[in-house]
């Protein structure tokens, strides 16, 4: 586990300077400290980052340094998390591990993902970057490469990826891509936009790290060869993700009713997570079953949207709006079922969330969720085109509460089974290994026990 002290010694922020910038406003001032920028100012007194921990004490051989990189907005959620538990588990001790978050500038939900950061102790760098064309961050990007002399870019997202096969011709290091999910050629404008980069990017990794053999076909087909593929599903830290309270004793807690029937969806509220269709969803349902409560617990651009669809379905008065809350676990408790409404998801991880919890979802079929809920065996999947289908595949949920723990039971069996943290930890750091050709028994790791 890297320590706070050794993160701060690590990464020290650097704040922004920019050439005739207008002043900026508050938040985003107190964003940027938090943020990794260059240092384009000769009179600057802030160092340029550093990676050296202690001078007195230094390595015999450099670890090596992987970056984590991922396109993230309004918060983040767990896949964000679980990739700081990935980059600070310790399985790699000789590795120095670092988180790098793009994000847009005006967002605020990057204050929760850097303390999601301090509460894992892991390293965190943030990077402003205005849409895949903004150079700025480019430029950023290749110098925090060179600074850092990073031997690895792990790419989490679509975007990510494609910066990493930019940038790697202009400094020699190792990309890995994971993949969630693959988006097919038609659809969106969005969905033929990732589609076309994951057929030029994918191909030219080292390695590409599908969540499900059914992804590493997909993957086959967008051209990469058997030798790049490793198959490995998704993770969750269990401990985390544990119960602790029964529902009674959780909604008691919290204040909730505890003779509804709860339908929860945790989720940021941007529009790939199909939150509006939840909300649809239970207007649907609500004249069936009246004791029925439907629980968000998230934030994000589409907040002031969502309460006014609400107010139009005629069902504001059962729609409970929570917040961005960064331990999630209390709410999932007190949830009956889990909805997991998302339209173009790259890893469905409020699936794992809820499995790990306990809690029978009901999810569409994007992200891998068919993967985690074994087609079906463990929850409910739902076609995410046909969401007029959506309420008469809940229903038997919401009448049947030995349903519901049963499916519960199956489900938490099944992500103990196959999608402990870290076990997915260890298969991943394999791959880092035999690509950066590491012996780790051969590394000197005195100079972390001096720091």
């Amino acid at each position: 586990m890297v320590t706070n002290v050794e993160r701060v010694t690590i990464l020290r922020p650097l704040r922004h300077h920019t050439r005739g910038a207008e002043p900026k406003r508050e938040k985003e001032r107190a964003m940027s400290d938090a943020s990794f920028k260059p240092d384009d100012s000769a009179g600057d007194s802030h160092a340029p980052l550093s990676l050296a921990p202690l001078a007195a004490a230094r390595p015999t051989v450099e670890p090596a340094v992987v970056l984590h990189v991922r396109t993230s907005r309004g918060g983040g959620g767990e896949a964000e998390r679980n990739i700081m538990r990935l980059a600070a588990s310790g399985v790699a001790p000789y590795l120095r591990q670092i988180v790098v978050i793009l994000h847009a500038p005006d967002d605020s939900g990057i204050e929760i993902l850097l303390a999601d950061a301090r509460r894992i102790g892991c390293p965190i760098l943030t990077v402003p970057r205005r849409g895949p064309l903004d150079t700025v961050a480019a430029r950023t990007l290749l110098q925090l490469c060179r600074q850092s002399r990073a031997a690895l870019w792990h790419a989490h997202d679509s975007q990510a990826s494609l910066l990493g096969v930019m940038l790697r011709s202009l400094w020699p290091m190792k990309l890995v891509t994971t993949v969630h999910a693959l988006h097919e050629g038609g659809g969106s404008l969005r969905q033929r936009v990732r589609h076309a980069s994951d057929k030029i990017c994918l191909p030219r990794c080292d390695r590409v790290i599908a969540a499900s053999p059914a992804i590493r076909e997909q993957c086959i087909d967008l051209s990469v060869a058997d030798g790049q593929l490793s198959c490995i599903p998704f993770g969750i830290d269990l401990d985390s993700f544990k119960r602790t309270h029964s529902i009674r004793a959780a909604r008691v807690e919290l204040g909730v009713w505890p003779e509804a029937v709860v339908m929860g969806v945790a989720s940021p509220f941007t529009e790939e997570k199909g939150v509006d269709r939840a909300i649809r969803t239970f207007a649907q349902l609500l004249p069936r079953y009246s004791n029925l409560e439907l629980h968000l617990v998230g934030d994000g651009p589409q907040y002031d949207a969502l309460k006014q669809l609400a107010v139009e379905l005629g069902v504001a008065a059962k729609v409970y709006f929570w917040g961005s809350q960064p331990t999630p676990q209390r709410w999932y408790e007190f949830f009956d079922l889990a909805l997991v409404p998302g339209q173009d998801e790259n890893f469905a991880a409020p699936v794992l969330e809820a499995m790990a919890m306990e809690v029978p979802a009901a999810a569409t079929r994007v992200g891998g969720a068919d993967v985690l809920l074994k087609d079906g065996r463990c929850g409910v999947l739902l076609d995410p085109r046909r969401p007029e289908t959506w309420a008469d595949e809940i229903a038997p949920l919401i009448v049947s509460e030995d349903r519901r723990r049963e499916l519960g039971r199956r489900a938490r069996a099944r992500a103990e089974k196959h999608f402990g943290l870290t076990r997915r930890a260890e298969k991943i750091v394999a791959i880092y290994d035999e690509l950066l050709s590491i012996a780790p028994q051969k590394i000197d790791l005195s100079w972390r026990r001096a720091a």
